[in-house]
């Protein structure tokens, strides 16, 4: 932590504990950006926010958007806002691409005992000898589902390439993030998808910035979610618990019954 990080810190709990004290002096409710708050309980408070517990969750609020009375209130200086507003995003970001990299050095890690693994049973099967052919009836079985795992997700991130291979960080749709390893052939398919969330991401920020009522952007929000946001399949070879080796997006079943993943 660099001596300004510091210094935000120390801003940070003094506000916060100016105003611990006098919880009944502020309103009950607030509205921001024609969002209406109610039942509202101030908390932490920053040189560039503050954080409220409402009737209906928590919320982080800038400090320039509160209504001029509350502003004053609570000391906001426009720019120690800016200043700490653009420290917190530069941790932020500087957190997130720790994250991705610690991803990144495992998910290569994992292949790479991987591809030693699969050469140290190579090596031995070539050593031990011939295994009796299978019946007929093991001879058309697809795939081990073991060996693949599909892969639903909405976002993609990617990472520099190395070593001929490319990395890229999945948002699942379950809500963790998974770190993927693929070739050439998988990169127009992800840049699809990324270009999609983008449209997705813009649609968002317009309704962000547009004067529709609190009801309105909640009805929006939620179809957006529930129905609008686009999800998308890959199949990846797992590599360890949220490490995978890309292999397609599509399955093709030959008339023999053995299945191919391919690129469309």
């Amino acid at each position: 932590m660099n001596a300004f990080q510091l210094c935000m810190l120390c801003c940070t709990l003094s506000v916060a504990t100016a105003f611990a004290d006098e919880p009944d002096a502020l309103p009950k409710i607030v509205t921001v950006d024609g969002v209406t708050y109610s039942n509202v309980s101030w908390r932490t408070v920053t040189p560039g926010t503050v954080t409220i517990f409402h009737q209906t969750g928590v919320a982080s609020i800038q400090l320039a958007k509160l209504p001029s009375e509350l502003r004053q209130h609570f000391g906001y200086d426009p720019q120690k806002a800016a200043d700490y507003l653009q420290a917190d995003s530069i941790t932020q970001a500087e957190q997130a691409k720790r994250i991705v990299e610690a991803q990144t050095v495992r998910a290569r890690q994992q292949h790479q005992a991987a591809l030693e693994q699969q050469a140290a049973q190579e090596q031995a099967s070539q050593a031990s000898p011939s295994p009796v052919p299978a019946s007929r009836s093991n001879q058309n079985q697809p795939l081990q589902s073991t060996t693949v795992v599909k892969l639903d997700f909405s976002n993609v991130d990617f990472q520099p390439p190395s070593n001929g291979m490319s990395c890229a960080a999945l948002l699942l749709t379950s809500g963790t993030r998974a770190t993927v390893l693929y070739d050439a052939s998988a990169q127009p398919y992800l840049d699809f998808c990324a270009s999609q969330r983008g449209v997705w991401n813009q649609q968002e920020r317009n309704l962000a910035q547009s004067s529709a009522s609190y009801s309105q952007r909640y009805w929006w929000e939620q179809m957006h979610y529930d129905h609008k946001l686009p999800t998308f399949v890959a199949y990846g070879v797992s590599l360890g618990p949220t490490a995978y080796r890309l292999v397609g997006n599509s399955i093709y079943q030959e008339m023999g019954g053995s299945i191919t993943y391919i690129w469309r």
